[in-house]
């Protein structure tokens, strides 16, 4: 529900609470940061191994390092915008896995 006198959705109203009773920014910025920890162990296990796919390791965990930075700063900062390069980046990504 739109709350007139703050200019803001109602983060309090139920519907903005996910099945377990947590909050919808709550899980997002847990899975960023999932998205995160696991890009940055898929990049150094990449540099561990040197088998050859740091150049690819490299620009693809970093894009994703980021967009999950981003995601944490729309979840404190309230900026619906800034879930869109999260969104893109995951988009690229299952685009890259199913070519």
């Amino acid at each position: 529900m739109y709350s007139l006198t703050t200019n803001s959705q109602d983060t309090n109203d139920p519907d903005y609470f996910t099945c377990y009773g947590r909050d919808v920014k709550k899980v997002a910025s847990d899975i960023a940061i999932a998205h995160i920890a696991l890009a940055a162990f898929l990049f150094l296990a990449h540099l561990i191994s040197r088998e050859g796919y740091i150049f690819l390791s490299f620009p693809i965990s970093t894009l994703v390092i980021l967009a999950g930075f981003v995601v944490i700063y729309a979840d404190r900062k309230a900026k619906a915008w800034a879930y869109i390069p999260f969104l893109v980046v995951q988009h690229m990504a299952l685009l890259y896995l199913n070519g």
